[in-house]
């Protein structure tokens, strides 16, 4: 797992530099948010490590002890495969929508969104405390649905990858975009969802596939706005303060502030 998750990060870091990124980098950013992002993440590492529970431990459990609706309908392999990947994948899209829109989960999201220069390191930016609300969301859905542990395994394998492919700075050519819309979450996508305006940030929750977005009306396969004024973080979080561990570690305990926003209508963007 280790060795894939370093492949996945290298490739990324090559094609990064090699293509062209959805829009121009700010300058100097890497300097200020690639070891705090890093940080976030050995922190979270850490927590999961020590805490005594896991979602593929829970999927074993549940298994071996007959527990959940799979466990209990007992389908054929494929079946029952099939089901946890969709359920997975559906839980996901359903937890990032309420991590959106339920006061107390959007303040430990937000330090994701807080990135103001996305690329393959923003996959690592996550709030410990929102590592542990899905750690417990996750785990409540695998034992009542009794998902397969196997499967899980494979559909997190898929996340890992997927996941640093739509955080990273490139654009795909237009016609292979288009045709992968269909299925997945493109970089494009992705990154219309770290857009600074909310109008844009409140689509596109899936992690894998596009299917839920597109059952369920938020899709948006292009940006509201013109490139010229896309821009990625948060319009009432201060950038000066978005990049320091210590700040993010304790935003969940601050509001957001619209104090610093340059006009009424920046400051009405995002959640007061």
């Amino acid at each position: 797992m280790l060795l894939y998750f370093l492949a996945i990060v290298l490739i990324c870091i090559a094609i990064e530099y090699c293509a062209d990124p959805v829009i121009p980098r700010a300058k100097g950013t890497r300097k200020r948010r690639w070891p705090t992002n890093i940080a976030l993440y050995v922190i979270n590492t850490g927590l999961s490590a020590a805490l005594p529970l896991s979602f593929l431990a829970v999927a074993h459990y549940a298994d071996e002890n007959g527990i959940g609706l799979l466990n209990w309908l007992n389908p054929p392999y494929g079946i029952d495969a099939m089901a946890t990947v969709l359920i997975g994948s559906l839980s996901i899209y359903i937890f990032h929508r309420l991590h959106h829109s339920v006061p107390i989960l959007w303040r430990f999201h937000r330090v994701h969104h807080s990135d103001n220069d996305l690329d393959w390191s923003s996959t690592l930016r996550h709030h410990p405390g929102e590592t542990f609300f899905m750690i417990l969301l996750q785990s409540a859905t695998v034992f009542a649905f009794g998902l397969d542990a196997t499967a899980l395994f494979a559909l997190l394998i898929l996340h890992i990858g997927i996941d640093f492919f739509t955080h990273s700075r490139f654009m795909l050519p237009p016609r292979i975009e288009r045709s992968l819309q269909w299925v997945m979450i493109t970089p494009q996508l992705h990154h219309i969802h770290h857009s600074s305006w909310q109008p844009e940030t409140d689509s596109n929750y899936g992690i894998d596939f596009s299917i839920w977005d597109r059952l369920f009306g938020t899709l948006n396969r292009q940006p509201l706005r013109s490139m010229d004024s896309f821009a990625y973080g948060i319009d009432t979080v201060d950038p000066a303060v978005s990049n320091d561990l210590d700040w993010l570690l304790t935003s969940p305990l601050v509001p957001d502030s619209t104090d610093w926003a340059e006009t009424p209508e920046h400051a009405r963007t995002y959640r007061p």
